[in-house]
C-alpha cells in the first residue's frame, strides 16, 4: 500500500497518512474535523496545539489489523474511505465495512494468568445489597432482571430505607421467599449511604456487589464483573457499563443513551458481553449504581462516609480515592451492561444538587481528582470500547441470542434458539467454530485450559457443557455449566 494518498480529497484536506500506527492529516487552516471507523465516529479530532491533526492506534479497535478510515467535517466526508493495516505503512481505497466485530483483548496475559492464580474469595458467594426507596416500577424491574439473569453463587440483601410508597413491601415480600433472599426494613429513613454502609455490616467480609434498585441486569452479569474485578492484582473495584450512568455511560458519557430500536435491556447486554471486547479502561473511581468491591480493598479501606454523603452522590468516588491510597485501582467492566433509569428516588433536580455538594467535598479532600478523571475518561481503551458499543448500535439488526459453547460430540437438540458453538478434537488440535462453522481459535490439547480461560470471556458464552476439561474450567471462571438450559442454576430460583 501506498504510505500516503492524495486521491478524492476535498478541500481543505490535503493528504492522510499512515505509518502503520498513526493517522495524520494535513489539512489548510484550523477546523474540527471527525475520525471515523467504519463508518462509525472514533473521536471528535480537533488540531493539535503543534498544528497536527494525528492520532496514535495502539492496536485495531476492530479486533483484527484492519482499519477503515474516514475524515468528516460538519457530517460531511472529506475523501472516499480508505483502508489500513496496522503494523503496516500506507493507505488504499477501502471496500464496503464489515458488519461483524472481532473477539479482542488487549490484556490476553493478565487474563490467561486468571486460571493460574485465581483466588478462594472470587469463587465463594458475592453478596448484593440492593438499597430501596420507593420508585416500585423501578424495583419491580430491578428484581425481575436479579432473578432472570443472577447464577448461583450469590445473595441478596434487600434493605428498604423505610418507603412511603405502599406498594414496595409486597415486592419486597415476593422477593423474601426467594432462596439466598434476605429482606431489612429501616425503621426511619436513614439515607442511602448509611443503608449500604448497614449491608456491609450485615455481610460479612467477602466481596460485594453494590446495586442500585433502579437498575436492570443482564445476562452473566455477576461472572463477567467479578473476573474484571480479579482480572489484575490491584484492582479494587470493578464498574459496569450503562446507558445512563455518567462517565460509565455508552457510547456517549453522561448522556441517557437510547438502546437500539426493539432491543430489550438484556438484548444491549448480551450484544456488549458478545463483542465490546475485553478492554478494562482504568478511573479514578467507581460508580454505586453497579459496583463490585473486592474483599481485600474493603478490609483496609473500610466503609462509605456517610456523614459526608448521606444521602450519596459522592459516597463510592470517595471510597475509591482512599482504596487508591492503599495502592488499589478501579476499572470498568465494559462487557458488562446494566441498564440505570437513574434519578428515580430523588428526581433530576434533586440528584443535581446531591452531586454539587459531593463534588464540593470531593475537591477539598482530593485536589487532584478531577484531573485524574478528565484524563483518564479519554484513555486508548476507553476510545475503543465507546466507538465498539457506537458500532454496535449504529449496525444492530435483529437481537443477539445466546450463546453456548458445546464439546467435540455434545449434542444441540437441547439447545434450541441459542447460538452454538462446538469444540472439535482433530489428532492433538482442538478447534473452536462458531455457530457457522468458522474457525475461531485453536489450541494442542495440552494447552487447552489456558485457551478455554481465554475463549469464554473474549466470546461471552453463557453456558457451557460440563464434560471433561472444558465443564472444570468454565466452573472456575464462574460460567453456567449444563447439558440442557433447564439444567443451569440461578441464585434466586427454587431447585426444581
Amino acid at each position: 500500500m501506498k504510505e500516503s494518498i492524495d486521491l478524492n480529497l476535498t478541500p481543505p484536506l490535503r493528504e492522510l497518512r499512515w505509518n502503520g500506527h498513526t493517522l495524520e492529516a494535513h489539512v489548510d487552516g484550523s477546523i474540527d474535523l471527525e475520525l471515523c471507523l467504519d463508518g462509525v465516529r472514533f473521536i471528535a479530532w480537533p488540531r493539535r496545539e503543534d498544528g497536527r491533526y494525528a492520532q496514535i492506534f495502539a492496536y485495531a479497535p476492530g479486533g483484527d489489523t484492519r482499519l477503515c478510515f474516514e475524515v468528516r467535517h460538519s457530517g460531511l466526508p472529506l475523501h472516499a474511505p480508505v483502508q489500513a493495516e496496522w503494523g503496516r505503512a500506507g493507505l488504499r481505497v477501502a471496500p464496503p465495512a464489515s458488519s461483524t466485530l472481532d473477539a479482542i483483548d488487549p490484556m490476553v496475559e493478565e487474563r490467561l494468568d486468571l486460571a493460574a492464580a485465581r483466588s478462594r474469595a472470587a469463587l465463594k458467594p458475592v453478596d448484593i445489597i440492593v438499597p430501596v426507596y420507593n420508585a416500585p416500577a423501578a424495583v419491580a424491574r430491578c428484581l425481575a432482571a436479579l432473578r432472570q439473569y443472577t447464577l448461583d453463587s450469590a445473595r441478596l440483601l434487600l434493605i428498604d430505607d423505610a418507603s412511603t410508597d405502599p406498594a414496595v413491601a409486597p415486592l419486597l415480600a415476593v422477593a423474601a421467599a426467594w432462596p439466598n433472599v434476605r429482606v431489612e426494613r429501616n425503621r426511619k429513613n436513614r439515607g442511602f449511604t448509611a443503608t449500604v454502609n448497614a449491608g456491609l455490616d450485615q455481610v460479612g467480609d467477602g466481596d460485594v456487589v453494590l446495586l442500585n434498585a433502579d437498575t436492570e441486569v443482564g445476562p452473566d452479569w455477576l461472572g463477567a464483573l467479578r473476573r474484571a474485578a480479579y482480572a489484575r492484582a490491584e484492582t479494587g473495584s470493578a464498574t459496569a457499563v450503562s446507558d445512563n450512568a455518567g462517565a460509565f455511560s455508552v457510547p456517549e458519557l453522561e448522556q441517557d443513551n437510547p438502546l437500539p430500536r426493539g432491543w430489550s435491556a438484556a438484548d444491549a447486554a448480551r450484544a456488549l458481553l458478545h463483542d465490546a471486547g475485553l478492554v478494562l479502561p482504568r478511573l479514578p473511581t467507581g460508580n454505586g449504581f453497579c459496583m463490585y468491591l473486592r474483599h481485600d480493598a474493603r478490609r483496609l479501606v473500610g466503609k462509605l462516609d456517610a456523614k459526608a454523603f448521606p444521602q450519596g452522590y459522592g459516597e463510592e468516588n470517595d471510597w475509591s480515592q482512599r482504596a487508591e491510597r492503599h495502592g488499589f485501582r478501579h476499572v470498568i467492566a465494559g462487557n458488562v451492561f446494566v441498564a440505570h433509569a437513574r434519578s428515580m428516588s430523588f428526581g433530576e433536580e434533586r440528584r443535581r444538587e446531591l452531586g454539587l455538594a459531593g463534588m464540593q467535598v470531593l475537591r477539598k479532600r482530593y485536589p487532584g481528582y478531577e484531573a485524574a478523571v478528565g484524563a483518564q475518561l479519554f484513555s486508548w481503551q476507553r476510545l475503543v470500547l465507546n466507538w465498539r458499543v457506537r458500532r454496535l448500535w449504529a449496525m444492530a439488526g435483529s437481537a443477539p441470542r445466546a450463546r453456548v459453547l458445546l464439546g467435540d460430540g455434545a449434542s444441540a437438540m437441547a439447545w434450541s434458539g441459542w447460538e452454538v458453538w462446538r469444540l472439535r478434537h482433530h489428532h492433538k488440535v482442538i478447534r473452536l467454530l462458531d455457530a457457522d462453522g468458522s474457525e475461531q481459535g485453536s489450541a494442542e490439547v495440552d494447552a487447552l485450559p489456558a485457551a478455554l480461560t481465554a475463549w469464554l470471556q473474549r466470546h461471552g458464552f453463557e453456558a457451557v457443557t460440563t464434560a471433561g476439561v472444558v465443564g472444570e474450567v468454565a466452573g472456575l471462571l464462574g460460567f453456567a455449566c449444563a447439558e440442557r438450559p433447564a439444567d443451569i442454576r440461578y441464585a434466586f430460583r427454587a431447585a426444581i
